[in-house]
């Protein structure tokens, strides 16, 4: 049960602000790659999320729920 809360709280997009660059590819261990473009990146990806929250570059943004 644990495993569905988890997928279903990655399931709402966080958005993040690349504050050093407006395109770039992130590469997660395992190959995936996530495309930032206009200096944003929306993730809905656990290990995405937790990845772009402990980068210096990134700022996590708040939208409108």
């Amino acid at each position: 049960m644990a495993k569905t809360d988890k997928a279903e709280a990655s399931a709402a997009p966080v958005v993040f602000r690349d504050q050093a660059f407006r395109s770039r590819t992130i590469i997660l261990d395992g190959g995936r790659a996530f495309a930032v473009e206009k200096s944003t990146i929306e993730a809905t990806d656990a290990a995405l999320i937790a990845h772009l929250d402990n980068h210096p570059d990134f700022e996590r943004i708040q939208t409108g729920a």
